[in-house]
């Protein structure tokens, strides 16, 4: 063994890896002895060298799953070099599964992702990536098993049974994409039927989401698990889906009938008020996540909007409003912190073991009041006070969402050599067009600029989302497409305000198209240098006359952008989502370089908040205001 592996590795001889008592998946253990005997992977580790280290370092990874920074920071920080280390990463996900990372455990996956992020982030194309890579035919048969296990765990039916007959249905036709399932349907069923290609069109997004949301619920699909989803695209399934919708709808029905209204009065007695719905709502808003939530949490206006339809929505059953009968929130951190205090912890790279405790009172307490809430929810009994609006169901989430799945579409298709990528653009966007009309003209208008300023890392998503594909082209393509959706999107959203405008009179505040320079968002182009110039006064200037950034706090310039916004009387600039500030500011401040994502607009500066500096940008915006010198 290497000198320096003795430390960060077990020191068992090969006879201890090669008995099935010690490792029973001996087929993954000859696998990776054959390939450092005698394959690709002798050029960096033996197998015994491979293997001692993956068993103290796997140990180490078991312990600490639930803090994934800390995980990848150790591993990072192992004596290996650059190759060394992207081999033992590899070596890792393959011990889990293989990448792409698809793993039932909330936990192991999100530290699983992050291994995978690192071990992909290798420029060069190993032999690593294709010997680390999943078999699918196995994740195949495991998921067939483990349907059939939960199945017999939770329900009692006999596994074997259920296993025998998930193999019988290996058969049905699968499909790579919802659309080619949902086409299928429409042409041979003839269940569903459309008056015009647009009511399909905006049919097929709707379904898309519902049919994957009841996957989640019904069917155990894992939240981002693109391969698990297409392994359960076929037409059966689909009906049955409809069935079960179907029969829902009928239940709602009469329970609209018997047992709503009743529920909703019991609702409205506990929040009687409009400002305990407003906490509720903000409640329910800060964690559930959703497309384009970053539109709605920069503008007011759009969240007063959200806010009006969450208020109406169709109410689901809350477990931690009922969890508040018992702890307060107070109380219930204190637990949650004192809990967090037993987790053990590492310095450095020595490894520290953990501690294990026995379940706690307030856990015991915490199971006991969710069992109770599950058996009231179960029998109907539970009282509408423990009811909350579902934010999920209001239209804006919903219509969010679809626009996210067919940028998804958009996305996978540069994978399809098959695809006309072009065709599929003139399809996507309209798609994306028809969704858009369910939106206001002022909601539209930032939504599309969301779209079109896209500013994520794509080569990352596209290699995650192409299974590792090192094709360097790829950004390229997407490039390309996205170039070419912008500007179709740009012109088919301008027709239809214009539209909206000869039909209505709306007179639109959001600018047809987004600002090119930083002057371009102000209202009134003539107050653009006027606030620059606040900048420049401030008690420690942040830039100076060249514009030249000269300070030492990148968060003034957020806060000067929300203090234009929210300025009174009346706002001095147009409301756009935070990355097209971004983009604008560090084209006029040089040397400015706020980030890709534009996290600035989302950080909390304790020490901008103690500086007084929000009180000065204030006092000089009132000064220009009175001195009659902010234009209107």
């Amino acid at each position: 063994m290497k000198k320096k592996l003795a430390s960060i590795s077990e020191n068992h001889p090969l006879e201890y890896f090669t008995d099935e008592i010690n490792i029973p998946n001996q087929k993954l253990i000859n696998e990776i002895i054959k390939y450092f005997e005698i394959g690709e992977g002798s050029r960096v580790f033996g197998p015994l060298e491979i293997l001692n280290l993956l068993e103290l370092q796997i140990s180490f990874i078991k312990l600490n799953i639930q803090d994934g920074p800390k995980v990848i920071s150790s591993l990072l920080n192992l004596p290996l070099n650059k190759l060394e280390n992207h081999v033992f990463l590899g070596l890792i996900l393959k011990w889990f599964g293989g990448y792409p990372v698809s793993n039932m455990n909330d936990d192991f996956d999100t530290t699983l992702k992050l291994i995978q992020k690192e071990f992909l982030n290798f420029d060069v194309d190993t032999p690593e990536k294709k010997f680390c890579r999943a078999d699918e035919e196995e994740r195949k048969k495991f998921l067939r098993l483990e349907i059939a296990l939960n199945a017999s765990l939770k329900h009692g039916i006999n596994a074997t049974e259920i296993l025998e007959k998930l193999e019988k249905d290996e058969n049905v036709k699968l499909y790579g994409q919802f659309d080619e399932m949902f086409y299928d349907f429409v042409k041979n069923e003839k269940i569903l039927q459309f008056a015009n290609n647009q009511d399909y069109l905006f049919a097929q997004s709707i379904y898309h989401y519902e049919f994957k949301t009841w996957l989640f619920d019904k069917k155990e699909l894992e939240y981002g698990n693109e391969q698990q989803f297409r392994n359960l695209l076929s037409i059966k399934l689909f009906g049955e889906f409809l069935d079960s919708k179907n029969k829902m709808n009928k239940e709602l029905e009469r329970e609209s009938i018997l047992g709503s209204s009743f529920r909703k009065k019991q609702y409205y007695e506990a929040y009687p008020d409009l400002t305990s719905q407003i906490n509720l709502f903000q409640r329910e808003f800060e964690k559930y996540k959703f497309p384009f939530k970053n539109i709605f949490e920069s503008n007011d206006s759009l969240k007063n909007k959200l806010f009006d339809e969450f208020s109406i929505a169709p109410l689901k059953p809350s477990f931690i409003t009922f969890l508040r009968q018992f702890y307060s929130v107070d109380e219930y951190d204190s637990a949650i912190a004192e809990y967090h205090k037993r987790v053990g912890t590492t310095k450095s790279n020595q490894l520290v073991a953990a501690n294990f405790y026995a379940v706690s009172d307030f856990e015991k307490d915490v199971f006991r009041i969710q069992d109770e809430f599950n058996d009231l929810c179960k029998t109907d009994d539970l009282h509408g006070k423990f009811y909350c609006p579902d934010l999920s169901l209001t239209e804006l989430v919903k219509n969010c969402s679809y626009l996210d799945q067919r940028l998804e579409v958009l996305k996978k298709s540069i994978f399809d050599p098959a695809t006309d990528k072009y065709k599929e653009v003139e399809i996507e966007a309209n798609n994306m067009k028809i969704l858009l009309d369910k939106f206001s003209p002022d909601i539209r208008g930032y939504i599309k600029s969301a779209i079109i300023s896209d500013n994520e890392n794509i080569f990352i998503y596209i290699r995650s989302i192409g299974k590792g594909s090192t094709d360097k082209n790829l950004v390229d393509k997407w490039t390309d497409i996205k170039g070419k959706l912008n500007g179709v999107l740009e012109h088919r959203v301008k027709l239809l305000n214009n539209d909206e405008k000869v039909k209505s009179g709306y007179r639109k505040t959001v600018k047809d198209s987004l600002p090119q320079i930083l002057e371009d968002i102000f209202i009134d182009t003539s107050n653009s240098e006027k606030c620059l110039a606040i900048l420049r006064n401030l008690e420690s200037p942040v830039i100076n006359e060249s514009n030249i950034y000269i300070g030492k706090l990148k968060g003034i310039f957020p806060l000067w952008i929300k203090l234009l916004k929210s300025n009174k009387p009346s706002p001095l600039i147009d409301h756009f989502p935070d990355i097209v500030y971004k983009d604008l500011l560090n084209a006029k401040i040089k040397n400015l370089y706020l980030s890709k994502d534009a996290s600035e607009f989302r950080k909390n500066y304790k020490r901008l908040e103690n500086s007084g500096v929000e009180s000065e940008i204030k006092f000089h915006l009132s000064q220009l205001s009175q001195n009659g010198n902010l234009g209107k």
